[in-house]
């Protein structure tokens, strides 16, 4: 029932070790992170509330929504340790009730293409996980030294008017304002999420897929879908005039066809493929206080809508680290080429929506 796809996102206040028997983030009057030592700096420690959510068919990017994570048996490992989360839309978007998931992964720094945990200040991975007949859902969280990122969604059955909600959010030990350094700054990190894609000509490839042993050179493939995104995140801060910008490139795409010739059944569109309409994104922004907000950019030759966004924080005692949210709605000409066998009556488009970790 659920849908092979697996969405990355950034998740607020969570670093989910080490900890008491139940420890609880409250996001909506600032939270605490959980984990001392390990993605937030302990109890105490001050968190971003804002939170990105979407359904089928809304979205609230405006940071009005906000999250809960309750942590029971910390430390008690797979299959004991669980983790609850309620999620308030602040809209009239719907959404489950509390949700209750046992650990099904820890210490991990990734699954598959989704791995958000190669760098230096990387401190853990857990992933949770509860079915019932009618739904799957999904917590991934991945830790760093300041701060945390990670996944929610809810896979509803196909008989439901919602099919799939995602909340993405994130969080940390906040730098205080009073400490945020002088000139300027890069943070190198890495970028995860989903993107749908929509009304877009097949294309062929120039390159192979590395896993999928159909998907040679000058074979066709399907553009359109949901589809998993990897990729890496660079942050620009002058602290001085206030502002950032920044890329997401180096994008590798995932996605699931039930493919018979592939070990996992995704099909797989590396960054170095030319053939695509996923290509790099580019970041401009402000900074206000210890967090960020602005745009995210598409190509010269897309048409950006109005809900794209970018919100993030600078975290750790001297603003070591950023962590963030990103989402992007850009259309091109109906259809992309202009011709069959797409709708001519619409355009194509792409909704790009993941999270970011950097560290500089």
């Amino acid at each position: 029932m659920r849908s092979s796809i697996v969405v990355a996102l950034l998740l607020a206040g969570t670093a989910l070790s080490g900890c008491a028997s139940s420890d609880k983030i409250d996001l909506t009057s600032g939270g605490q992170a959980i984990n001392p030592g390990g993605g937030g700096g302990g109890a105490g420690a001050s968190s971003e509330g804002a939170a990105f959510v979407f359904n089928d068919s809304e979205s609230n990017i405006t940071g009005s929504a906000k999250t809960q994570i309750t942590i029971t048996g910390a430390g008690t490992g797979v299959g004991n340790e669980s983790a609850t989360v309620a999620v308030s839309t602040g809209s009239s978007m719907g959404w489950a009730d509390p949700v209750e998931m046992k650990l099904f992964r820890d210490n991990i720094s990734g699954v598959a293409t989704d791995n958000l945990g190669n760098s230096a200040n990387f401190t853990g991975y857990k992933e949770y996980h509860t079915f019932t007949d009618d739904t799957d859902t999904e917590l991934q969280v991945w830790s760093y030294t300041n701060s945390e990122i990670g996944t929610y969604t809810v896979y509803n059955s196909p008989s439901s008017s919602t099919t799939k909600s995602v909340a993405m959010y994130y969080s940390g030990s906040a730098t205080p304002t009073t400490a945020l350094p002088a000139g300027n700054a890069t943070y190198n990190g890495k970028f995860g999420g989903t993107a749908v894609v929509d009304n877009w000509l097949p294309a062929t490839r120039t390159i192979d897929d590395p896993f999928d042993t159909a998907g040679t050179a000058g074979s066709e493939y399907d553009p359109n879908g949901d589809w998993r995104v990897v990729g890496n995140v660079q942050i620009n801060a002058d602290f001085n005039n206030g502002t950032v910008n920044g890329t997401v490139s180096n994008t590798t795409w995932r996605k699931f066809t039930a493919s018979n010739t592939s070990p996992d059944g995704f099909i797989t569109i590396l960054p170095a493929e030319t053939a695509k309409p996923f290509t790099d994104y580019t970041i401009d922004g402000t900074i206000t206080d210890n967090t960020f907000s602005g745009t995210v950019k598409a190509p010269v030759d897309r048409r950006l809508t109005s809900s794209s966004a970018i919100k993030g924080g600078f975290y750790g005692p001297a603003a070591d680290e950023v962590a963030g949210a990103i989402y992007s709605h850009s259309a091109a000409v109906s259809p992309y080429d202009g011709s069959a066998p797409n709708d001519t009556n619409r355009r194509a488009s792409i909704k790009l929506r993941g999270v970011f970790q950097g560290n500089r």
